[in-house]
């Protein structure tokens, strides 16, 4: 895959570059050994396989992480997969859950929570080995009520993470302020008692 600049407030406007790693929403492309990320809403896409030319035409499909040892190979299975299951093209995709675990044989379980359309829920398990290009992959569609109840679920979880991230924040803030506070005054208390001995 190659990039080329369209924004033409980019000192480098109309520059193409090999693309090193992709994904939603960020590029990183390769320039004289360097690495650097722009914007994708930046750049136009440049395919050179088949599997560039479906990622390009099914660019939701960059929001499920491509992890380490994972081919690009596993974007077309989970296209076809996908449309097949539902037996429509695949027009939007949302990704509620992506889990990712290997073994020490090099072999890797990709757990997905996916919304296709905007209304088809799926649950897709794909398992591959290292850099290979084939796949086992099941794709189970989730009914409607497991999926309200899935989501009321994790709404609570994020919510009750979301609180404690809160508190630890304020006990950083609490403590920032004591060091401080306690820092000035003893540094004034220092200073004075250098005045009260001159």
């Amino acid at each position: 895959m190659r990039i080329k600049i369209i924004n033409e407030k980019l000192s480098n406007y109309e520059d193409e570059y090999k693309v090193h790693s992709i994904n939603y929403d960020m590029v990183v492309v390769e320039d004289n050994n360097e690495r650097t990320a722009v914007s994708i809403e930046d750049v136009r896409l440049i395919p050179e396989t088949d599997i560039d030319k479906l990622i390009v035409n099914y660019s939701d499909i960059l929001k499920i992480k491509l992890n380490n040892y994972i081919s690009a190979a596993l974007y077309a299975a989970l296209i076809e997969g996908i449309e097949s299951k539902i037996d429509n093209k695949l027009c939007s995709l949302e990704v509620l859950k992506d889990e990712y675990k290997i073994n020490k044989r090099g072999i890797w379980e990709k757990k997905l929570i996916l919304v296709v359309n905007n209304s088809i829920p799926l649950e897709v398990t794909a398992i591959g080995e290292k850099y290979a290009e084939k796949f086992s992959i099941t794709f189970k569609e989730i009914n409607l009520n497991s999926f309200i109840e899935g989501c009321f679920e994790n709404i609570k979880h994020i919510k009750k993470e979301i609180e404690e991230k809160e508190r630890s924040i304020d006990r950083y803030k609490h403590m920032l302020n004591d060091v401080l506070k306690n820092t000035v005054n003893s540094e004034n208390n220092s200073k004075n008692i250098l005045v009260s001995g001159m």
